[in-house]
């Protein structure tokens, strides 16, 4: 525990996997602190990792990194259904319910980097599910949006074009993913 709390304490950022982790690490450090001998220390950055991805995204936008907002959660789900719904080629008795399966399935395509090419041949509901996502895609970009799926990979892109460097922490720690 002691090598962790020595570099947070040293201006590291901790990034853990979700907020309940973050909070007891914040806890962890306190105590090392108070057992340190110490009466007061700046407060270490410990976030859950889609916190800070959602902060630098922030930043990026407050400085032109970006020009691209977050769509939200609500706001993406209704792009779906629009999608759906505008697809003459299908008929469905509950478009609410298949956007929620289409966003979800467009959530696991981003977390895994798995989206079907093009040119694959694809069973029928994934054929559509694809249609669909194209439009959704078209409607993000449209708009100047990205949803928080795509949010890594356009985190991503601009660190790639050599930008956002000034924003990124000298230091990252991971705690709680599997490595």
């Amino acid at each position: 525990m002691t090598n962790f709390c020595e570099q947070v304490s040293s201006g590291a950022v901790l990034l853990t996997v979700n907020q309940r982790l973050a909070r007891h690490r914040s806890v962890q450090i306190q105590t090392w602190q108070q057992a340190q001998g110490l009466l007061w220390w700046e407060t270490p950055e410990i976030l859950p990792f889609r916190s800070w991805m959602l902060s630098l995204h922030a930043n990026y936008l407050a400085s032109g990194e970006s020009e691209k907002t977050l769509l939200p959660e609500l706001l993406q789900q209704r792009a779906w259904q629009v999608c759906i719904d505008n697809d003459e080629s299908v008929s469905l008795l509950d478009s609410e319910s298949a956007s929620r399966g289409a966003k979800r399935a467009w959530d696991i395509a981003c977390a895994w980097e798995c989206h079907p090419d093009e040119n694959d041949y694809l069973p029928l509901d994934q054929y559509t599910w694809r249609r669909w996502q194209a439009s959704y895609s078209a409607h993000l970009e449209a708009s100047g949006c990205i949803d928080e799926s795509s949010l890594a990979d356009h985190l991503q892109a601009i660190l790639n074009a050599g930008g956002g460097q000034q924003e990124l922490p000298s230091q990252i720690l991971l705690d709680g993913f599997i490595q």
